[in-house]
């Protein structure tokens, strides 16, 4: 199982204004989605992510704001 770092993490990245960008393994260990979900979610272009060289990030904020606004 991924860990993030602790929940000051978060804390510390709102308190700075910075989007927290997590791998879509990570979101998926949030238990917020599978990581199926994650991965079809930016094949489609329904999830806030950015692409980073090769690797994708997803916007877990912004994702959780979509989310509670279905």
């Amino acid at each position: 199982m991924i860990r993030l770092r602790s929940q000051n993490v978060f804390e510390e990245a709102q308190k700075l204004d910075r989007p927290i960008l997590l791998t879509p393994k990570q979101v998926a260990a949030t238990g917020l989605m599978t990581l199926y979900a994650v991965r079809q979610g930016i094949a489609a272009g329904t999830i806030p992510y950015i692409k980073i060289g090769s690797h994708y990030r997803v916007n877990y904020g912004k994702l959780l704001e979509q989310i509670q606004g279905c």
